[in-house]
Parts: C-alpha cells; structure tokens; sequence
C-alpha cells in the first residue's frame, strides 16, 4: 500500500518529545501500578494514561494518530504495514506501549554506549530540555492571560473605528500611456467630455484598462502607487480629472479620475469581535513574555555579539 510521505511520523516525533518530558519533568517515584519496567525506569497506568491524552490532545484531540513512516529511522519502530494507531482502543494502546517501551531499550542502549556523552547529541538534548521548559513556562504564564469585553470595546472604538472614519477612501480611475502625445490628445477628448472609462479600456496600457481604468477605493498608500501619483491624487475633488503627470520610474504617462469620494466604513463590533479578542490576547501574551525576558535578564549574565553573525 502507498504511503503518505506528507505526514513525517506524527505519532512518533510526538512521542519522542513526550518521551523527554517524563526523562526530564517527572518525579522518580511510581504513582500508580506498574506497566512497563526496563531496569530502574518505570511506567505506570496512570503514566500512560496521562501520555495518551497528551498525545491525543496534540493531535487535535483525534485519537486515530497516523504513523506513516517517512525514512528506515522510523521505520524501526513502526512495522511497515502499520499506517495508524487508535488510541481510543485496547489495541492501540498496547502498540503506543511497546513503541514506548521500545524507544527506552533502545536509548539504555544508546547510554551503554555513551553516545550521550558526545557534544553533537548532548547539545540536542539540551536543546530539547530548554524547549521543554519554554513550553511548560509558557503554558503556566499565558493561561493567566485574558481580554475583557471592555478591553474589546475601547480598542475597538479608539484604534480601529475612530480612525477609520477619519480616513477618505477614494475611487480612482487611471489611463496610462507610454508617451506624452497620446496622453494629451487623450486629455483634450476627456476635457471635451468624453467617457473616461471607455477611454480608459481602450486606450490606456495600464492592467486596469480591462475595468475601464477602474482602481477601487484607495487610501494612501505610497507602496501600491509612486509618490507623485498621490500628490495629484489627493487634492482632487469628486468628478475632477486630474493634468498630465509622469510617473519617474517607469516614464509612462497618468491621467486620473476621482469617481467618488467616501469616509472609511468600519466593520460592527459583533463581526470583529473574535479576531480583536485574539489579537489583544496575542497583544499581552508577548508584553508578558517580554516582560519576564527583562526581568530574568536583570539577574543574569547575558553577551550577545550579532556582529559576528556573516
């Protein structure tokens, strides 16, 4: 049967990480009757009953957790023919305990070999104990963050409807050409009454010509348009067309209509309502982990040199 090669052995890369946090976290005396034993290491039922919800919990609370092999590294712990494990049946909890009971065979043996004594493998476990302790940090600090419905309201009022209702949005139409004597005879028609966007579709070089010139509503913004076309722009008044202008970059010639002219129309509290609550939760969780990096760094000893970064 063909593998899924897009999963890279979630239950297993999973494991591992649980498999360091017990190694690290974990107090030595058994809470619970014993399960598994390989010398002094144990698991007991409720060791494995709390692992089996941190893995079904990683995996968006589904049990039936896939364990495609990806290369012949996972290969070892995962007989070819296996592509899933539920862990929501007897049967699958007992191949999650042999994985984990074979990972521990495997990494005596790897201690028997000293192979934890060699700097490559020791920096990964540290650096595996350092995200360990982030996470568990982490999960401690910002559970503690919340937003009330105040919060919500006053940024929505003060930082997102205020100042969009002060904002103008204008419908712009453009027509572009590639040299001056088209864009003056262009301007004469149009001054002479002519239809700007039938012009425009069939005369201006811009991509916008297909929409009769039509650019929507724009408010200013000097990264979608050169500086000079905003200088003409913003001045304009509804209805009005504007001289011929040069963009310097390109060289081509702007003619430009103000279709319309309209204040921002902000979206309800309601619509918004969800995503304002993330972001400002979004919002204190990194002013509280800045926080604690300030605070941590006043009591240690911190050297960074970034100019020897190439």
């Amino acid at each position: 049967m063909k593998k899924n090669t897009v999963f890279v052995l979630v239950l297993v890369s999973l494991a591992v990480i649980i498999a360091i946090y017990w190694l690290f976290f974990t107090t030595p005396k058994p809470q619970g009757k014993i399960l598994a034993q390989v010398d002094n290491w144990v698991l007991t039922d409720n060791d494995f009953v709390q692992r089996v919800n941190t893995l079904i919990k990683a995996n968006n609370n589904n049990p039936v957790v896939p364990v495609v092999s990806a290369d012949s590294f996972y290969r070892a712990f995962i007989p070819p023919n296996l592509e899933k494990i539920d862990l929501s049946t007897q049967e699958g909890k007992k191949q999650y305990l042999e994985l984990i009971v074979n990972q521990e065979i495997l990494a005596k043996e790897a201690k028997m070999r000293k192979l934890d004594k060699d700097p490559d493998i020791a920096q990964n476990i540290h650096r595996a104990k350092i995200e360990i302790l982030n996470m568990a940090l982490l999960e401690q600090v910002l559970k503690k963050v919340s937003v009330a419905p105040s919060e919500i309201e006053e940024f929505y009022e003060k930082q997102y409807k205020a100042p969009l209702e002060n904002i103008y949005q204008r419908k712009i139409r453009e027509m572009v050409f590639d040299n001056e004597n088209k864009a003056t005879a262009a301007l004469v028609e149009l001054l002479q009454g002519s239809d700007f966007a039938s012009m425009a579709k069939n005369r201006s070089t811009a991509e916008s010509a297909k929409n009769g010139g039509d650019l929507g509503y724009l408010v200013y913004r000097p990264d979608i348009k050169f500086q000079k076309f905003w200088e003409v722009v913003l001045p304009l008044e509804k209805g009005q067309i504007s001289s011929i202008f040069q963009d310097p970059t390109t060289r081509n010639f702007y003619i430009v209509k103000i279709d319309d002219i309209k204040r921002g129309e902000p979206q309800s509290l309601s619509s918004l309502y969800d995503k304002l609550e993330l972001m400002l939760k979004q919002k204190k969780s990194v002013e509280t982990v800045d926080n604690i990096i300030d605070k941590v760094k006043s009591k240690v000893t911190v050297d960074i040199n970034p100019s020897l970064i190439h």
